[in-house]
């Protein structure tokens, strides 16, 4: 488990982690929020690598000698060395750390390089790959050996939609005995695959929980209305909070989210996690459009 309290810290007279609390336990634990919000910092305050201005982080029922496995948000590597040679020396180190018995090291990587699709770049140095193929690296780097703390800062940028569902389907495997932490402004690397989600607004967490507990106690509501035409659906998007809105067989499909029935036409449907974030974060997400 590991433990904050009281957790401040800012840079000047900004503050980017405001006197925040939390309890992050095994499992996968996603940490949503837009760019800048402090996703990055707290990561970063968990490994050490920042200290906090007040407050303590404790990491409790592990061994002295833990290993955390870590992607940064900007994963560059060693770029001169090759896929094989950064992993052997990324498995080597940790071998040091935990004495693991050099034999299992091949065993492992070659494991790596065959879950995160990276046969046939084993020779290929990391200065010569794609964005997408470094960040496999990168992820295949942070998993080795299976650390009991994995730190994955939005693991998914870079990756193709198949990538994407592979890398869950094998985080959710880790996740049995791993302490998962991820952060993303991609709700959907979260929406039914975390135990615990972790919301950030303005240096706060302004939500966490269950997934199905947030969003049964989340006061606002879904609704889908269908306009006729492009004019009345942008009518509706004027006046109201609308999450998503496409064409369709009716004519256009909206997604209302309010305090109470926004028409009398309007079906109330189930919340969704990406509704939440678009309440909280609707400007950030104009912007990235």
């Amino acid at each position: 488990m590991i433990t904050g309290k009281n957790i401040k810290i800012k840079y000047g007279d900004r503050v980017i982690l405001d006197d925040i609390d939390f309890e992050i336990n095994k499992g996968i634990n996603g940490f949503l929020g837009a760019n800048g919000v402090g996703k990055t910092t707290l990561f970063k305050l968990i490994i050490g690598e920042l200290k906090p201005f007040s407050g303590e982080i404790k990491i409790v029922g592990a061994d002295r000698d833990i290993i955390i496995g870590y992607l940064p948000q900007n994963f560059k590597g060693y770029p001169e060395m090759s896929v094989k040679e950064f992993l052997y020396y990324i498995a080597e180190l940790k071998m040091e750390l935990k004495k693991i018995k050099k034999s299992v090291i091949k065993k492992e990587v070659e494991d790596k390089i065959e879950i995160f699709s990276l046969n046939g770049l084993e020779k290929v140095k990391l200065k010569k790959l794609s964005g997408g193929q470094l960040r496999r690296v990168g992820l295949a780097q942070a998993t080795l050996f299976d650390p009991y703390i994995i730190i994955l800062d939005e693991p998914t940028t870079g990756l193709d939609p198949k990538e994407r569902v592979k890398f869950r389907r094998y985080l959710t495997s880790l996740s049995e005995h791993s302490i998962v932490l991820l952060s993303t402004h991609i709700v959907s690397d979260l929406q039914d695959s975390s135990n615990k989600i972790f919301i950030l607004k303005d240096g706060k967490i302004i939500i966490q929980g269950e997934e199905n507990d947030i969003l049964d106690k989340y006061p606002m509501k879904a609704y889908k209305y269908y306009a006729k035409d492009i004019n009345s659906a942008e009518d509706i998007d004027s006046k109201f909070l609308v999450s998503n809105m496409h064409k369709c067989d009716a004519g256009y499909e909206l997604r209302i989210i309010s305090n109470n029935k926004p028409l009398d036409d309007a079906v109330e449907d189930r919340l969704k996690l990406e509704d939440i974030y678009y309440v909280n974060f609707s400007e950030d997400v104009e912007n990235e459009i």
